[in-house]
């Protein structure tokens, strides 16, 4: 027994002294005399972690072939009692924890070098906050976030920083983890002013995203991302997504507004205000014109507002040798404009129109409460075209197959399926922009997810899942992805849209911090009844997928409760989100297991 008051400084390694000894409990083990802390780490004899708690003042268990290094935490000594021949003693140079006290803006780097996921632990309260960015071996981006700690799987690194003025003391276990300091931020902030364009620079080797406030704010970017070479990588207008951008890439960024847009980065990412806006935006008044040349060597689009604001305009395209192309009067389509060609823009009217959309066939699902029509121009040009109008249980309430009417009608909740069978003449149709949404041609390619029904999502090298989903109430929904193996080496990401073309994105699980495991992705997102929203999972690195998909309402209880079995014995701990902590015991009693299950991969 050690009679005297250790001091903070001192450690001890203790060992199971006599082979076979049981395994000690609190009345039975190490007995503390007073609470004040310790920091202690508890492991098997070949190096691999049991147990660990940072300002400790339980009364820690030992097993057969287990050892623990036990380090003081604070000035005040602290004895410990340990029963007589059943353990060995020793001092050693060894902390139970590598402990690092920050103060607000220095950050530090935990490299988890042991053999499971891990936290980083703190002494701070809820007030104290940090950022932190974990990272896979290679330095690509896992996640991120801010709060007061992080977990960090097997061979990776999280960067942290200080944020509240409070000084903080962060620790993991000694044995784990490799700490050392690192300059920098682990996510730096640039706040960008209405108006102001921003070139954002990834002077890594990886692909990584620039995240922003836009949807919280309620503010639009316009964006254009090149590769090192400059040429066109993707783009955005009137964006709120946060944009990847290739390694050695840069990005241009205007905000649109109304108001500033808070983009936060990491370190292998540099900025500087930018003179060239994202994208060339002239606002046109009714007579007001403009003309663009288009200067690249393929084909682009324009881009315009009218649709959302109702407005139409003239349009003429021009060759390069100046000579009249093609044009479009009242229309709200902006046009394409080949490479070297140009093209005139005349705005002719202020009043709210219904847009049309050329030649645009497939499913067309109406969003508003009552009746509206959907337009075509079949009697003008003489064409027919099929239509079947369904319910949302896909019950039909009307169809025809060679229809020529110039509208048809479409009931509230209801969808209107159309398909011109003749190559000539063309048939368009338009509707209302704002209560019609037209489902891509493509779109019985996607998959329905069923709500609580497991579907497999196995894909080679550069495949991606593609899955839509409509929930059934209002609520918080999960989507959970479960990997089948190689843990490691796959990153899923899930990210849902509004569109089967994937070109509007909601959110993106890389928003948000993954803390269920090193074999989970989940992503959460605040659903109303009948949303349909389009769904896609890829893998970080665009490598193979090994993975089953799950969605389903969380049903949020208040508080943690728990499971007992035989003898009172703890089974199993359902913390209020749903996910759940498995007891697994040996024939003596003893907790051999503990098994954490995602929602709602739980029964």
């Amino acid at each position: 027994m050690v009679s005297d008051g250790l001091l903070a400084t001192n450690t001890l390694l203790c060992l199971p002294g006599v082979a076979g000894a049981e395994k000690q409990d609190a009345r039975n083990g190490m007995q503390l005399d007073q609470a004040d802390t310790k920091q202690e780490e508890q492991g098997l004899s070949d190096g691999t972690l049991v147990a660990s708690n940072l300002n400790s003042i339980a009364h820690p268990t030992l097993a057969d072939d287990e050892e623990m290094v036990i380090t003081g935490s604070t000035a005040n000594a602290v004895s410990f009692g340990f029963p007589y021949g059943k353990y060995s003693i020793e001092n050693t140079g060894e902390p139970a924890y590598a402990r690092v006290p920050l103060n607000q803006g220095e950050s530090y780097q935990f490299i988890n070098v042991g053999t499971r996921l891990d936290t980083i632990e703190s002494d701070g309260t809820t007030k104290d906050k940090l950022d932190f960015v974990v990272y896979l071996a290679n330095g690509t981006e896992s996640s991120r976030g801010s709060g007061t700690s992080g977990q960090i799987g097997v061979d990776r690194y999280a960067v942290i920083t200080q944020v509240t003025a409070n000084p903080v003391t962060y620790g993991a276990p000694y044995r784990n983890f490799i700490a050392r300091p690192v300059g920098g931020y682990a996510i730096s902030r640039v706040e960008s002013e209405a108006g102001k364009s921003y070139i954002f620079h990834n002077n890594g080797t990886l692909m990584n995203p620039i995240y922003n406030n836009s949807r919280k704010a309620g503010n639009l970017f316009d964006y254009v991302i090149y590769k090192s070479d400059g040429t066109v990588y993707s783009y955005g207008f009137n964006s709120q997504a946060g944009p990847m951008i290739p390694a050695s890439g840069y990005a241009i960024v205007t905000v649109i507004g109304p108001s500033p847009i808070i983009f936060d980065y990491t370190d292998d990412f540099s900025w500087e205000p930018s003179s060239e806006p994202a994208f060339l935006r002239v606002t046109l008044s009714k007579g007001e014109s403009y003309t663009y040349t288009n200067i690249s060597n393929r084909l682009r689009n324009l881009h315009s507002t009218a649709k959302t604001v109702k407005g139409k305009f003239d349009a003429v395209l021009y060759k390069a040798d100046g000579t009249e192309q093609s044009r479009r009067n009242d229309t709200s389509t902006a046009p394409q404009v080949g490479a070297g060609k140009k093209a005139l823009i005349t705005v002719t009217s202020d009043t709210p129109i219904t847009f049309l959309s050329g030649g645009e066939q497939g499913t067309w699902i109406y969003r508003g409460s009552q009746e509206a029509p959907v337009l075509t121009n079949a009697k003008e040009t003489g064409g027919t075209y099929q239509f079947i109008v369904a319910d949302q249980t896909g019950k039909v309430i009307r169809e025809h197959k060679e229809a020529k009417d110039n509208q048809q009608q479409v009931p509230a909740n209801a969808n209107i399926h159309l398909a011109v069978t003749a190559a000539t003449p063309a048939v368009n149709f338009g509707a209302p922009y704002r209560v019609f949404a037209v489902k891509n041609k493509d779109d019985s390619k996607l998959d329905e997810l069923i709500e609580l029904i497991e579907k497999e999502a196995d894909f080679t090298a550069g495949q991606q899942g593609k899955y839509w989903f409509t929930p059934k109430e209002d609520g918080i929904y999960r989507f959970a992805v479960k990997e089948k193996s190689n843990f490691a080496e796959q990153q899923p990401i899930v990210a849902l849209f509004t569109d089967p073309d994937f070109s509007n994105q909601l959110v993106s699980s890389t928003e948000q911090a993954q803390i269920y495991g090193w074999d989970y992705t989940v992503l959460e997102y605040e659903m109303k009844e009948g949303q349909t929203v389009c769904v896609k999972l890829t893998e970080t690195n665009s490598s193979a997928l090994q993975t089953v998909i799950m969605a389903a309402h969380m049903a949020l209880g208040k508080d943690t409760s728990y499971e007992y079995g035989k003898g009172n014995r703890l089974n199993k701990v359902i913390l209020f989100t749903g996910d759940q902590i498995q007891l697994d015991y040996d024939l003596n009693g003893n907790v051999i297991k503990r098994t954490k299950k995602v929602f709602p991969f739980t029964d």
